[in-house]
């Protein structure tokens, strides 16, 4: 049980978070100090896929069963490209607003608190009359999923709200996990870092709270390994036998092992699956792809010890409403609070002390490991490669560890390790797993490479309060090849290769790669072209397992045609060019010339002949990719709302305002070098410089025409000599 300080003015009596041995001792006799009382909680969690709120939705929330307090994650609240570059409220408040109109009488309920991750959104309600106290009521967010230019665009992640109701500490998180029948391990490292989650401080952990409410698109699915095709189980999951398939659940297996979830309980869902569904309808996904019905969206609850108390009333989902493809789960829950009589705590505090010096010995920490050294081997970039190690509480009291910087360092571990959780207290007799996991991304291999690093090896420092220090010895191996390199290292390795490897029917270098682009960047460019730019959808997630099948077939040149990777798609080969791009040491617009470039962002011509000052590999990569973003453009007008992406790419930044680097990388693909240069000599050797939020007023051409018919034999062969 959690307990709080009765006041920040207070200097005698019991005081919570002094001493943990005391504390131990109230603990064990907070029945002669404490009273409880009951409350309903309502907790819901709904994927709306995007869609618009309606008044209000009938059978969400049953007239019949009004609880004390409901809260309601939505995810994919907003899809709208962009939103997690800008912040709209306006689909937040309607769906604030239509969940409030859910509620049975909804003038009876007040708004707690609510927090929203791009499109993924937290709101707590509150019966006005109900008779209990609210205070400390704190909430934050945690991304996770995609990083562009260092910021997790927030498509996946969490928003918890924590609130002292009466002298109980209740934390609520709502989540979107990875997605994809092969990101079982993303899931996994999404909710362990979602378990970092903290509120107001870095004490304040999930892990503090008397109860924990989990719930949201988990977007765990059935194994592969299960006995039965894909028909077999969408006719399984039809019938009142779907409940049978819930043993090849990914999470139910996941949680079993101990892997994720490990402290928290969950019913067996009696209900059907609740993903894929035809919008509009209850019948299974009908699309192309076909997905298999999966319980993607859960609720899960975890109690601190045994003297929390929660019973829950009913787990069900609601077939009923068919506005998006996933269906709403919805639990109740009793839960017990408990109220400190703070003269009565006063009172025994004196006894407590005495008790604690009794139990000193005793009740020193004391743990086991399973192991204090961990061997990841070979790693790749972006690749999450994890190890486990289970600790167990084998003394007679909580044991609170930590860790913690070793000395003279100021991080807990170094960049390219991820431990999880940080902090956590430990009942008797209780174990936990431990997660260690190696990750590669660009800053990492950026520092690895500046400091010429293969062998990775670090020591964490495992505290116990009051306890001695263990130590944890990691290694692993990673070798720089095409992410997170320099350009320089991409043109080298081409050359390497060319001399060394004897090229066979499926690694063989192309022929047209123009000189100074290295090759990786043209086999993408080349299998997008092939595909077709009208297959490009810009809303598709992006799927991990098809980037680690690219960075693969890229670093070992087999296959050479990147078209033939099963599954490939072409947004999963434009996510993984501006992932390379994004991950270069070096932005391509160099540091020196920024504020010069920006300063002619709407002047193609004096742009252009500022970008021809670059160092010849610079001018032939913006050259490379001003072309296939004209071509790309001029067959797909929308594409043109993708450019603020590239333009921070080129930059290498992020920092307000965009506009400017947005009109910059406008220019350079609006009008190529060659037309720019052209019409410079011809008719404007001087230019007056343009304010920026003025179009280029030179007599060019008109810009790229959005029509169909152009084609990439249309547009001027970038990476040749144009002077």
């Amino acid at each position: 049980m959690t307990f709080y300080m009765a006041g920040p003015g207070r200097k005698g009596g019991y005081v919570p978070g002094r001493d943990n041995v005391i504390d131990e001792v109230m603990r064990s006799w907070q029945e002669k100090y404490c009273t409880y009382s009951e409350v309903s909680v309502c907790v819901s969690t709904f994927n709306v896929n995007g869609r618009s709120a309606p008044p209000n939705i009938l059978g969400w929330f049953p007239s019949d069963n009004r609880a004390d307090f409901y809260i309601v994650g939505l995810q994919e609240m907003d899809l709208s490209i962009g939103t997690h570059i800008i912040d709209n409220m306006k689909k937040e408040i309607e769906w604030i607003e239509c969940i409030r109109q859910s509620l049975p009488n909804p003038d009876d309920y007040i708004k707690v608190r609510s927090h929203r991750l791009v499109g993924i959104l937290i709101v707590m309600f509150k019966l006005t009359k109900c008779n209990v106290q609210i205070t400390e009521e704190k909430s934050n967010l945690i991304a996770t999923g995609i990083s562009v230019m260092g910021t997790k665009l927030g498509n996946k992640g969490g928003t918890g709200i924590s609130v002292k109701i009466n002298d109980s500490l209740i934390c609520f998180i709502n989540c979107h996990l990875a997605a994809g029948n092969g990101e079982l391990e993303r899931r996994n490292q999404d909710f362990r870092d979602i378990t970092n989650l903290t509120f107001g401080s870095t004490d304040a952990n999930i892990w503090a709270h008397d109860a924990i409410f989990w719930f949201g698109d988990l977007n765990y699915r059935l194994i592969n390994e299960a006995p039965y095709t894909s028909d077999e189980i969408r006719a399984i999951a039809q019938t009142k036998q779907a409940h049978q398939l819930f043993q090849y659940d990914q999470l139910y297996i996941e949680k079993a092992k101990g892997r994720v979830f490990a402290s928290f309980e969950e019913t067996p869902p009696k209900f059907r699956p609740t993903y894929k569904f035809d919008v509009g309808t209850c019948q299974w996904d009908s699309s192309e792809k076909a997905r298999v019905p999966a319980w993607c969206d859960r609720i899960l609850w975890r109690k601190l010890d045994a003297d929390t108390h929660i019973r829950q009333l009913s787990y069900e989902s609601l077939e009923a409403v068919v506005i998006s493809d996933h269906k709403p789960v919805r639990a109740f829950f009793a839960l017990r609070l408990r109220k400190i009589d703070q003269q009565k705590a006063d009172r025994l505090y004196e006894d407590a002390i005495r008790e604690a010096d009794r139990r000193a010995n005793e009740l020193l920490p004391q743990i086991s490991l399973s192991a204090s050294e961990l061997d990841f081997g070979e790693v790749a970039y972006l690749e999450p490669n994890c190890r486990t190690i289970t600790i167990k509480n084998t003394g007679k009291a909580r044991v609170n560890l930590s860790f913690v910087p070793p000395p003279n360092k100021e991080r807990i571990c170094a960049r390219w390790l991820q431990v999880t959780p940080i902090k956590y207290a430990l009942r008797i007799d209780e174990e936990i797993q431990i997660s260690l996991t190696v990750v590669i991304d660009k800053g990492s291999a950026w520092e690895l490479s500046k400091n010429k690093m293969e062998s990775l090896q670090d020591i964490l420092v495992m505290r116990l309060e009051k306890g001695r220090d263990h130590f944890l010895i990691c290694t692993a191996k990673y070798t720089p090849k095409v992410f997170g390199v320099s350009l320089q290292h991409l043109l080298h390795r081409n050359q390497t290769e060319q001399n060394l490897i004897d090229f066979g029917e499926t690694a063989q270098v192309l022929d047209d790669c123009p000189d100074g682009v290295p090759k990786e960047i043209h086999r993408l460019v080349s299998a997008l072209r092939k595909i077709g730019h009208t297959k490009l959808n810009f809303t598709e997630m992006v799927d991990n397992s098809l980037f680690g099948a690219i960075r693969t077939a890229l670093e070992n040149n087999v296959p050479q045609d990147l078209t033939s990777i099963r599954g490939v798609t072409a947004f999963s080969l434009y996510s993984t060019l501006l992932r390379l791009l994004d991950s270069l040491t070096e932005s391509l617009i160099p540091q020196k010339s920024k504020e010069a470039c920006l300063h002619h962002c709407t002047n193609a011509v004096l742009l252009w002949t500022e970008v021809a000052k670059f160092d010849p590999i610079r001018v032939a990569m913006i050259e490379y990719l001003t072309t296939y973003l004209r071509e790309l453009v001029s067959l797909r007008q929308e594409a043109r709302e993708q450019l603020w992406s590239w333009a921070d790419v080129f930059f290498r930044d992020t920092s307000p305002p965009i506009t400017p680097r947005q009109q910059c990388l406008y220019s350079l693909v609006d009008y190529a070098r060659d037309v720019a240069v052209f019409h410079s000599s011809a008719s404007f050797n001087t230019l007056p410089n343009k304010p920026s939020n003025e179009r280029l007023q030179v007599r060019l051409p008109p810009p790229v025409p959005p029509h169909r018919g152009t084609s990439s034999q249309t547009i001027p062969r970038a990476g040749s000599n144009m002077f």
